[in-house]
């Protein structure tokens, strides 16, 4: 049997839907930061030498509370023995990261923010 056109292009609008359902489910299911933990993201600014070449993640810092953190809308757990870092090496306070200031960190296995890094343009 010769399949028509109408066939052929029916298959191909299947294999499109199938294949466009096939993405969006790996979207999905995919965490969010598996690309910035594989590569590590760097902001497009100039970073002092003793900065990680990437972080897990970077944006504005919405909101600080005890233990946790909100950047760029997402809330995030902050590890206990956290590490905060400026421009001028490590520092023991939390001063310089308020609200609106841009940060990056550096996640550990369970998720938690173990190391801030402010980042100054």
């Amino acid at each position: 049997m010769v399949k028509t056109g109408k066939g052929i292009i029916k298959g191909l609008k299947i294999a499109l839907v199938i294949l466009g359902v096939c993405v969006l489910i790996t979207q999905m299911t995919l965490p969010r930061s598996v690309s910035h933990a594989q590569q590590g993201v760097k902001p497009e600014v100039v970073l002092p030498d003793h900065y990680p070449d990437g972080f897990d993640g970077y944006g504005r810092i919405d909101r600080v509370g005890n233990g946790e953190i909100v950047i760029d809308e997402e809330l995030w757990k902050l590890a206990p023995d956290v590490e905060y870092y400026t421009p001028g090496g490590p520092g023991p306070t939390w001063v310089p990261f308020d609200e609106g200031a841009l940060a990056g960190y550096l996640l550990n296995e369970e998720k938690k923010i173990v190391s801030l890094w402010l980042i100054v343009r």
